[in-house]
């Protein structure tokens, strides 16, 4: 007989008065289960810094006037000002390996 037969068994001959303490006992093995079936969440990633024009070439090895002209995705145009995602040069370096 299996575990799971003889818990099955078990519900079938327990005592009315016994039953609210075992559904506790399975619903606690139904969640432990459950949490172990699901994935884990990813870690948060770190706080975004906004780096300079020249910061930003810096990380990336190019010039100024290339981060100037080139449209790139981790842009963000303050007013009339550029600064670079940090969170973002990073993961394009990645992608770019």
């Amino acid at each position: 007989m299996t575990v799971l037969e003889s818990v099955l068994q078990l519900a079938q001959e327990l005592e009315p008065e016994q039953l609210p303490y075992f559904l506790g006992q399975i619903e606690e093995a139904r969640q432990i289960a459950r949490l172990r079936l699901a994935p884990t969440a990813p870690a948060p990633a770190p706080p975004d810094e906004l780096l300079t024009i020249a910061q930003a070439a810096a990380m990336l090895n190019c010039s100024k006037d290339f981060l100037y002209k080139t449209n790139l995705p981790f842009v963000k145009h303050l007013g009339r000002a550029r600064r670079f995602s940090r969170n973002g040069i990073e993961e394009y370096l990645r992608k770019q390996k």
